[in-house]
């Protein structure tokens, strides 16, 4: 198992023994929803009782006797009816209905002695797996209005890690990036306002209003974008399918172009559509609706290699001039290995059914995030090579405005380096 599995197996883990032990304290309360974050895990409840971050000692207490128990986590499939009734016996009535909304054919509902939930993702075999953890903070989420009704939902949140050495570590970096995060950040710097609410779902959703400065920021990426792709020599184009590939295929077809004496070049930046909200855990890092290019290259082999280099220095560009830290992972086909070896890439070659590059962009957490990329694709004689400079603007503008060494106007001198903020 990967590490960063085992670590989400963890924190998931976590998270439900947290809702077990405030349930064991309070039967009252209720446990809605919770899960792993990126820096750790979190579960909120709605409190019948008076609820304070002054009990967060006493639940942790009770987090630590249920792991010292060492009890069996079991795992039932269900498909959803019979999970949400399931749920509904044990009083658990918001996942009930969250799984009796939900499209999966089959759910995973975990059993923790009394305690159930409905849960993504795998945990770990016995509650004694659990051996470093630490509550952080209890704070008040977006209220639910549940058939009809105002709830106030609470939060608790908290560290998990494999070891009390490993967690002891981590805390440090937590500490350094407390105020850092890259909403908060972005607020300060008056790119953007974050609105937190919920959706029809009534998971906890966050929408993103760009300002004045924020506006100015994504026009002058657009604006180094579009002067990047003509030095290089692409034809700018917009399409209007979902599927960029397979518009940039079609396009080259009906312009009736051939690659015989030069490459085919086609670039498209997208702009969103309307964005139905995002989750606030995750923020801008994992924006689904966002700012993207792809661009299209289509050559003949004499070509190749040519072209594969100048596309590898062209996508270095954003990873070096930013100085956000990177790794490259390369996979391919075994039929495409031997011309891969000849790239001027250090790192080792995996195998795949895809040959693809791409830049793995590291936060401070050590979290990598996907980056510029470039696939390569035969069809008779034409290679169709697909890369990106920034694949999500959304997510590059997140990582600059983490960095925790730089200080706000660092971070902004960062951003120039793209696109300035200021006229």
């Amino acid at each position: 198992m990967k590490g960063n599995e085992k670590l989400f197996q963890i924190r998931r883990t976590a998270a439900e023994i947290l809702a077990a032990a405030v349930s064991e304290h309070d039967h009252k309360a209720f446990a809605i929803k919770g899960g792993e974050t990126p820096w750790g895990f979190y579960y909120d409840f709605i409190f019948m009782n008076p609820f304070s971050k002054e009990m967060l000692p006493l639940i942790e207490e009770k987090m630590w006797k249920i792991a010292a128990d060492n009890e069996e986590i079991k795992m039932h499939e269900m498909i959803p009816s019979n999970a949400a009734e399931f749920m509904r016996h044990n009083r658990r009535p918001y996942p009930a209905h969250f799984v009796q909304t939900c499209h999966d054919p089959i759910v995973q509902v975990v059993q923790i002695g009394a305690f159930v939930d409905h849960v993504h993702g795998s945990l770990l075999k016995k509650t004694g797996g659990l051996k470093a953890f630490k509550l952080l903070k209890l704070e008040q989420r977006p209220d639910l209005y549940f058939k009809g009704d105002k709830k106030l939902v609470y939060r608790i949140t908290g560290v998990a890690d494999e070891s009390k050495d490993a967690l002891k570590a981590f805390m440090k970096k937590y500490k350094a990036w407390i105020g850092i995060d890259h909403l908060t950040i972005g607020e300060k710097l008056d790119l953007f306002q974050i609105d937190l609410g919920r959706g029809e779902d009534y998971f906890e959703t966050a929408r993103i209003y760009w300002k004045k400065e924020g506006e100015a920021l994504l026009h002058r990426m657009y604006s180094f974008w579009r002067e990047e792709h003509l030095k290089e020599g692409f034809e700018l184009v917009v399409t209007d399918s979902a599927q960029i590939t397979r518009a940039h295929k079609k396009l080259y077809r009906l312009s009736k172009r051939t690659c015989e004496s030069e490459p085919v070049r086609f670039a498209e930046f997208r702009f969103p559509n309307i964005n139905g909200g995002f989750s606030p855990i995750h923020g801008l890092l994992g924006l689904k609706v966002c700012h993207k290019d792809r661009s299209h290259i289509f050559c003949l082999k004499k070509d190749l290699m040519a072209t594969l280099n100048s596309s590898l220095i062209f996508i270095n560009k954003i990873p070096k001039m930013l100085g956000i830290a990177y790794s490259v992972e390369v996979s391919c086909p075994d039929e495409l290995v031997e011309l891969f070896k000849q790239l001027p890439i250090k790192t080792k070659i995996h195998p795949g059914r895809e040959a693809r590059i791409e830049w793995k962009l590291c936060d401070d957490f050590g979290r990598n995030w996907k980056g510029p990329f470039l696939t390569l694709r035969k069809k008779d004689e034409i290679f169709t090579i697909k890369c990106s400079l920034f694949s999500s603007v959304e997510r590059l503008i997140a990582l600059i405005l983490e960095a925790q060494e730089k200080d706000l106007s660092q971070k902004k001198e960062l951003l120039d380096k793209i696109a300035p903020c200021d006229q």
